[in-house]
């Protein structure tokens, strides 16, 4: 089932379908309205099935292949545990609404379901050190118009 193209496609519905969601909240109020709750629980259990899914179908850790030997499936369960600890109500006085912020995390699950996706996002990655000498040079010549700009 886990390596079925159709799993990948609803896969990849389902996060299209949150990002439709987040676009629609507004972060300016901490009120959230009761459909916002219903897709947060209702997007929290699908992608918690999948997580399950895989697991099941590909092992934890100790198999060749297995799901949390892949990085961006250890971000995937990141994403999801993060997910709990945001559903849950502390009486003790702790605060967790700072972590509604981790739920635009969920669209880089995208990435773990097309391969090419992952391809472009590792290549940029790898391409961020080589450009050091450049960013440099960038900043060097914005602190010498800061300075000529202070000084009209």
């Amino acid at each position: 089932i886990v390596q079925h193209p159709l799993f990948d496609a609803l896969t990849l519905t389902i996060i299209l379908a949150n990002c439709i969601t987040l676009a629609m909240d507004d972060p300016t109020t901490d009120v959230q309205q009761p459909w916002q709750t219903v897709s947060d629980y209702t997007f929290q259990a699908l992608y918690s099935a999948e997580l399950l899914i895989k697991i099941t179908g590909m092992g934890i850790v100790f198999n060749q292949g297995a799901y949390l030997r892949d990085p961006w499936n250890v971000l995937d369960c990141v994403i999801v545990f993060v997910g709990y600890l945001d559903m849950m109500n502390f009486s003790g006085g702790i605060d967790l609404k700072a972590l509604r912020t981790f739920r635009i995390l969920r669209p880089l699950r995208a990435i773990t379901a097309v391969e090419g996706l992952k391809i472009v996002l590792q290549s940029l990655v790898s391409s961020l050190p080589l450009l050091v000498d450049t960013m440099v040079i960038i900043i060097f010549f914005f602190l010498i118009f800061a300075i000529a700009a202070l000084q009209l």
